[in-house]
């Protein structure tokens, strides 16, 4: 299947024009001496300059073309002959170079000059002569339409096309950078755990034989493991004889979080350790009520201050 864009079927067509218009020249030029070929010539310099002119881009050139070979037809097309096939040539050139209203008015403009010319007698007046004419133009009309119509068509298909294109690009770019921020997000509360986990101090000696571990944000089973370890270490090796344990910095505590701080406790009790537990929160205390806790297994404050006034009041009296 061949195919060929309008523009290079608009230039196949001038190309043919000028050709057939020079052949024509030649003809006469041969036949009839100088006189019609010198005119002839000058109707073939004027095609070519509008060739030219669309070959290099001038599109009303076409438009140029159609009004002058329509305006030839009309003047020029012998009135007194049986009907030409040259009438067909301007709204035939309308229906490659321009439009369905082009079609009709190179029709009319140039069978109608042919008309005016004869007074509207003769051979082109005649009734079945006017209406084939006017059924070929009809149907360049219908056919230049339906061309037309398909071109919007696709015209309207590929724009909604390039819109949906543009809206899945958009919404990619949007998921792809939603998808950043978290990792990002991620990546900083990552970065956040790790900082907590590395500074996070689990006991700082306040008296003698006395420790505070300060317990803060959200306790989980795997936090309590690592305070726990660090605890018992630091217990075993300083010979600490009293832990206190703050809970003011602890968001939340999960039940199976509340069963491993026991289980640290006990263990912590295992070292010879004494446990206070300090600053728990009513949510916290009705955790550990709930799990029945041996209230032998620990002593509570209010704070670690009180927690260590009440242990220094302890030593004294002992």
């Amino acid at each position: 299947m061949i195919r060929i864009t309008q523009r290079q079927a608009i230039l196949a067509l001038l190309v043919l024009l000028n050709i057939t218009t020079a052949a024509i020249d030649v003809v006469l030029g041969l036949r009839n001496g100088w006189q019609e070929p010198l005119l002839m010539g000058s109707i073939l310099l004027v095609l070519i300059g509008i060739s030219v002119a669309y070959w290099r881009g001038i599109e009303w050139s076409r438009w140029l073309m159609v009004g002058f070979v329509t305006i030839i037809c009309a003047v020029f097309v012998d009135k007194t002959q049986p009907v030409s096939l040259m009438t067909l040539i301007p709204p035939l050139m309308a229906l490659i170079m321009g439009s369905s209203t082009a079609v009709i008015i190179s029709a009319v403009v140039g069978y109608g000059g042919i008309l005016v010319r004869s007074n509207f007698d003769g051979v082109y007046a005649a009734v079945d002569n006017l209406v084939a004419y006017g059924l070929i133009v009809a149907a360049m009309v219908l056919i230049r339409t339906i061309n037309e119509t398909n071109l919007l068509a696709l015209r309207e298909t590929i724009s909604k096309s390039d819109g949906e294109q543009r809206r899945i690009k958009a919404q990619s770019t949007l998921m792809r950078n939603q998808a950043d921020a978290l990792l990002k997000q991620n990546q900083e509360q990552q970065r956040l755990f790790t900082l907590v986990e590395t500074l996070e101090t689990p006991a700082v000696t306040i008296a003698a034989n006395v420790l505070l571990a300060p317990l803060v944000g959200a306790l989980d089973t795997k936090r309590i493991e690592q305070i726990q370890k660090r605890l018992l270490a630091t217990i075993h090796r300083q010979r600490t004889r009293l832990l206190i344990l703050d809970m003011a910095g602890v968001r939340e505590l999960a039940n199976d979080a509340a069963e491993k701080v026991l289980v640290m406790i006990q263990a912590i009790r295992l070292l010879g350790c004494e446990v206070t537990v300090t600053s728990a929160s009513a949510e916290i205390a009705m955790q550990f009520g709930d799990l029945g806790v041996d209230r032998e297994l620990f002593k509570t404050a209010q704070t670690p201050q009180i927690a260590l006034e009440q242990s220094v009041y302890s030593l004294s009296k002992h």
